[in-house]
């Protein structure tokens, strides 16, 4: 019973380490128990970050359809007919650079998340959790980063089809 209970704190331990947001500067200082727990279910855990993996990057893959989508359906043809009618806005033109910005931004931090998470899945689990618990805490400084980027590319496609809107009929 002892060691279900352990079982039980140690994933939920990992699951709220991987996805809370506030960020620490450094890992905490692991009890006897917490370093128990990782060893026993590093199988478990090791399963749940294969997992964890897999989602992100079908999340990743969504993202980044929408922000192309919305760059080839609106911003794009909205700018060649504000050309081809001598019109100017400087705020699509801005929202166009922001999300071009901002999109290269989350593909390089997911590709640094990424490289982190694959260095967190070789650390053993078993012989070092306390190496692993610093480095899950890394992995999820970065996944913060990322959910930070995903909020400002998503502000941004908004706004750029609100403008967009807009802008629709007032153009011929």
């Amino acid at each position: 019973m002892e060691n279900r209970i352990i079982s039980l704190a140690t994933i939920v331990l990992l699951a709220v380490a991987l996805v809370a947001s506030p960020v620490f500067a450094a890992a905490p200082k692991l009890s006897e128990t917490q370093k128990a727990g990782i060893t026993t279910n590093c199988g478990a855990i090791r399963q749940k970050l294969e997992n964890l993996q897999r989602m992100d990057s079908k999340t990743y893959s969504y993202y980044q359809a929408i922000y192309e989508t919305a760059a080839t359906r609106y911003i794009k043809p909205l700018n060649l007919r504000l050309v081809d009618n001598n019109k100017s806005n400087q705020k699509l033109l801005d929202l166009q650079t922001g999300i071009a910005t901002s999109e290269k931004n989350f593909s390089d931090d997911f590709i640094a998340y990424n490289k982190l998470l694959d260095s967190l899945k070789k650390i053993d689990c078993k012989v070092e959790p306390e190496t692993f618990y610093e480095k899950l805490i890394e992995v999820r400084v970065s996944r913060a980063i990322l959910k930070k980027d995903i909020e400002k590319l998503n502000e941004l496609v908004v706004s750029a089809v609100k403008s967009a809107e807009t802008l629709k009929g007032s153009l011929k």
